[in-house]
């Protein structure tokens, strides 16, 4: 009997330690992502959804864990969930920030996905609806037109090249 005890044990603590290994952080405060995104020279990627009531934000949620989605992802952006539940109550906080989140990029449905410079706040790029989009389509358009991907047209200059 111990000795199932303990396969189960060490089996349990393994799939929690493959879960972190497979698990972006999502920063509970707007102000330490963007802090913490600045920081690092990474995009903030914000998601705004409706946590308790919104069905397609929830299902986004399952291929924001998709292996797919966290190896494009991984040390590119810092997290930042914009929610708007119903039945729980956030923070005074959060739900002022949250507002005036969805207010500046100009949200009007659940789920939508903003990519913002964490210096300044611009939208970068935004994607609104789940559509049973994949994490590589996803990703393919939020980043086409980020200005990290954008090449010069050959009509300009690289910048440093003469």
């Amino acid at each position: 009997m111990k000795k199932i005890s303990l396969l189960c044990l060490l089996l349990l603590a393994g799939s929690f330690f493959c879960g972190e290994l497979y698990a972006q952080q999502w920063i509970r405060s707007y102000r330490s992502a963007r802090k913490l995104a600045s920081s690092r020279n990474q995009k903030l990627f914000l998601f705004f959804s409706g946590s308790d009531w919104c069905q397609e934000g929830r299902e986004m949620t399952h291929l924001f864990r998709s292996k797919a989605f966290l190896n494009r992802t991984r040390n590119k952006y810092v997290f930042y969930n914009a929610d708007f539940p119903r039945h729980k109550v956030l923070g005074q906080e959060a739900s002022e920030y949250n507002k005036r989140l969805a207010n500046r990029y100009g949200i009007t449905r659940f789920p939508t996905v903003v990519l913002a410079d964490p210096r300044h706040g611009a939208m970068l790029a935004k994607h609104v609806g789940y559509q049973r989009i994949s994490a590589e389509a996803l990703l393919d358009k939020l980043e086409k037109n980020t200005p990290a991907s954008r090449k010069p047209s050959s009509g300009q200059k690289a910048a440093g090249r003469k």
